[in-house]
């Protein structure tokens, strides 16, 4: 008990210390009658007065408790390693910030990083760099004199590569129209796009719109750029344009075909029902398929032909509708 005084700083003797002093304590802290028990934090403020007779553990377990004591088995740790970090997914290259978030007693931080740059540590918050795309483990040992406990993260950390793709709505073209470019890619801090053929001749967008004038056959390249890496991605004659020029000038909005483009079966939709003439034109001017519409709604099959740009045109003497079409 001498030694509990002096550790805790206790004021005055305990009760049952060789040097008595019972009278002091029971003066101090207001002891009402002996025998009883009293509980008294170690800044000297009381957390049970007088508990007398005892029955159970539980009296003094449960004021313990009240006061935000935790009851631990004897020799069990009350250590326990975790962390978190502020990115899982980082791009090569970049740094990942760690931050410590153990319980417990702890004197020393022992860290593991798989693929990292340091691949080891001993701060409690440390900052660590991935140059290499994979997945990689995390391992935290905390411990102090007596005891540690360890946490390792499987895969914890995925590092993304460069990468850069594209895909656009139409690749088969009549001069003077235009496409829409989508890309995708990862990591990417800048995009840089060359369209051969096509205005504007340049782009750095992600997703540029870009049109063409002049008949003939195209390629595109795409360039994702991070930092002093890239990657390019060119498609060798890409988009393939027609000269329909005029064509479209020949249509009258009275007319609908759809889908368009299609599989070659289309729906024609007419403002009003009559003997139709239908001939339909390859981009040479050749005719390839002729027959006759009847109805407001018709089904026009001309999948048999091969994929590529054609005109319908459709005359019953009167009225003229002509409409290109794309069968792909």
């Amino acid at each position: 008990m001498i030694a509990y005084d002096e550790n805790l700083g206790v004021l005055y003797p305990s009760i049952s210390g060789t040097q008595g002093g019972g009278a002091a304590i029971a003066s101090a802290y207001g002891i009402p009658a002996f025998p009883t028990h009293i509980i008294i934090a170690p800044d000297h403020t009381i957390i049970e007065q007088d508990i007398w007779p005892v029955s159970s553990p539980n009296d003094f377990i449960v004021p313990l408790e009240n006061a935000g004591c935790e009851a631990h088995e004897c020799g069990s740790s009350t250590m326990s390693a975790d962390f978190e970090a502020d990115m899982t997914d980082p791009c090569a290259g970049n740094s990942v910030t760690y931050t410590n978030s153990s319980s417990g007693d702890i004197t020393t931080y022992s860290w593991v990083f798989e693929g990292g740059n340091p691949a080891t540590s001993d701060l409690e918050n440390p900052v660590v760099s991935y140059e290499t795309p994979g997945n990689y483990d995390v391992t935290l040992t905390v411990s102090n004199d007596t005891e540690q406990d360890e946490n390792i993260m499987e895969e914890y950390i995925s590092v993304l590569d460069l990468t850069a793709s594209f895909e656009v709505d139409e690749d088969d073209i009549c001069d003077t129209e235009s496409v829409e470019f989508t890309s995708s890619v990862t990591c990417s801090e800048e995009l840089q796009w060359t369209f051969e053929g096509g205005e504007p001749a340049t782009s750095n967008e992600a997703n540029p719109t870009v049109t063409y004038n002049t008949a003939g056959t195209y390629s595109v390249t795409l360039t994702a750029i991070n930092g002093d890496n890239e990657v390019e991605v060119i498609e060798e004659s890409y988009i393939t344009v027609h000269n329909c020029t005029g064509i479209g000038s020949l249509a009258l909005d009275k007319m609908r075909i759809s889908p368009n483009p299609g599989d070659g079966n289309f729906q024609v939709d007419l403002p009003k029902a009559g003997d139709f003439e239908v001939q339909v034109y390859d981009i040479a001017g050749h005719i390839v398929y002729t027959t006759t519409l009847t109805s407001e709604s018709n089904n026009l099959n001309i999948s048999n032909l091969t994929d590529g740009v054609y005109v319908i045109s459709l005359n019953n003497g009167i009225t003229q509708f002509k409409e290109r079409v794309v069968i792909k």
